[in-house]
């Protein structure tokens, strides 16, 4: 994902933020929340918009497609 802008002019250097997805049997994102944070909401933001714009495969429970949660992680490096 790409280091916000406002959050450059911190200084606060690499980061990374922990999204929790859970992940529909189709394969749908169906929820994202921060998990983890970087301490800084426009990171945080860009972390979910991240994780939100990704695709997922569903967890396979005896070989069938069933909901799970997953934990995403976004690193941001500032350079």
């Amino acid at each position: 994902p790409e280091y916000p802008d406002s959050a450059k002019d911190l200084g606060l250097g690499e980061v990374t933020v922990q999204v929790e997805v859970t992940v529909a049997p189709t394969g749908n994102l169906v929820n994202a929340t921060v998990y983890k944070s970087s301490g800084n909401m426009s990171i945080d933001q860009a972390a979910l918009r991240a994780a939100r714009a990704s695709t997922y495969s569903p967890k396979l429970v005896n070989c069938e497609p069933t909901q799970g949660d997953y934990i995403f992680r976004a690193d941001f490096n500032p350079d």
